[in-house]
């Protein structure tokens, strides 16, 4: 439900229904699903440019999905859009050059880690 809102750029209501899955998710016990919602929540906070609920989100993502087996491209992929959105937080804050190569790094390892994991699991 939250995709369509999000490509039509109803970010608010796109927001409540990743917020609703969500908590079905925590109702039923999927970890993998969590992992996924607060990846998305942290997309519509990216679209909306609260780089900081964004981030906060993605890092939520990943302690989920750290505990669960094979999500390593999934892990990679929000690795790089967390590392994305501190570098917009950093750029919105002026807080200068540091933090900016600091997450042109992050998403670079991203990119070598799928690359890797492609080499890996898909050759």
């Amino acid at each position: 439900m939250a995709a369509p809102l999000f490509k039509l750029g109803e970010l608010k209501l796109a927001l409540d229904a990743c917020h609703k899955a969500l908590a079905i998710n925590i109702e039923i016990g999927n970890e993998e699903g969590q992992g996924e919602n607060y990846h998305n929540i942290g997309n519509v906070y990216f679209k909306m440019q609260d780089f900081i609920q964004s981030v906060d989100a993605y890092r939520k993502s990943i302690n989920i999905r750290k505990r669960i087996p094979n999500v390593q491209i999934e892990l990679a992929r929000v690795y790089t859009q967390m590392a994305l959105a501190r570098r917009e937080l950093a750029l919105s804050c002026n807080q200068g050059k540091r933090y900016t190569t600091y997450s042109v790094m992050i998403i670079l390892l991203g990119v070598f880690v799928v690359w890797v994991l492609y080499q890996y699991y898909f050759k």
